[in-house]
């Protein structure tokens, strides 16, 4: 099934080969002027990178160039089966390390490499922003619907966790796969996009054991003293969330901002939430897709 948008700008496609992977990655070039800046994107779980071309489309309308990949796993970087969702905290990093090594080594001097990620991604470049080898090196950072504090509806209760825990501990289990139940309705409120993600194999939500555990101790870590105090304290950061987020509870992002800016004495973090809108801000329908898009341009535009 195709996506329910035809772009005006034409990607290109790519494979890079990294520790062991085949990553599929994507440029979307700037149309007209270029503004000085680069989106370096970072995808949530179960996704790819194709998803997300309107978002990359209409950045490229603003004059940004953007670069994605599927991440590990994830994608057709993880199209066969025995790689499908297995990574984990120090891949993740690793691979994000060597892309922004990638990207910042293409741009010229005085251009600016940007952090966006979502869900998952959104998680990773807020830890990004503290742990990061090259955090010093970036413009901006900016995420939609990071997993920070799971709703509900799909956190992992307490025995269900330190049982996680525990078998990801055993070397024979940890390419263990799990198939987490997400009702694509609770995503987004566009049908066009629900019914492309249910129909995408490459989208289904599967993982394995070590992922699922370092994601959600990713999220939780990020809301520390400790965590806060490594991050880089003059990084502009922006958060744009829907309030009826059934995934991600927007309190982890305000609580998130509120107390970084606490931490670091100044307010350059801060959260935008779109009332009405759901996880996935950047598929959504056009009433809270273009709220979230002009967020973030008007963000790392300036």
């Amino acid at each position: 099934m195709s996506l329910p948008y035809v772009p005006v700008g034409i990607p290109v496609y790519k494979t890079i080969e990294h520790n062991g992977a085949n990553f599929n990655t994507v440029i979307w070039s700037h149309q007209g002027a270029f503004n000085g800046k680069r989106i370096l994107f970072v995808h949530g779980f179960g996704e790819r990178v194709e998803v997300y071309s309107q978002f990359f489309d209409r950045l490229t309308s603003f004059g940004f160039d953007v670069f994605a990949f599927d991440q590990r796993g994830f994608g057709k970087t993880g199209e066969e089966w025995s790689a499908r969702g297995f990574t984990n905290n120090y891949h993740t990093f690793d691979d994000l390390e060597f892309f922004i090594t990638l990207n910042l080594n293409e741009l010229a001097k005085e251009d600016k490499l940007c952090l966006v990620g979502h869900s998952m991604g959104g998680g990773i470049v807020l830890e990004y922003a503290s742990v990061g080898k090259q955090k010093d090196k970036l413009y901006k950072i900016a995420c939609t619907g990071p997993e920070i504090l799971l709703s509900p509806e799909i956190k992992p209760n307490l025995l269900l966790e330190w049982t996680v825990r525990g078998l990801a501990q055993l070397p024979y289990l940890k390419k263990t796969k799990f198939y987490p139940k997400i009702k694509f309705e609770l995503v987004t409120h566009d049908v066009g996009y629900q019914d492309y993600l249910k129909a995408d194999e490459l989208m289904a939500p599967v993982g394995t054991l070590v992922m699922l555990r370092d994601m959600v101790l990713r999220g939780r870590g990020l809301l520390t003293e400790e965590n806060m105090t490594k991050l880089r304290g003059d990084l502009p950061l922006l958060i744009v969330q829907g309030e009826e987020d059934k995934l991600s509870l927007a309190a982890g992002a305000v609580q998130y901002c509120k107390e970084a800016n606490r931490v670091k004495g100044n307010d350059l973090r801060s959260v935008i939430l779109i009332p009405g809108c759901y996880h996935s801000c950047l598929i959504e329908s056009p009433e809270y897709y273009d709220k979230a898009e002009a967020a973030i341009v008007n963000f790392l535009s300036s």
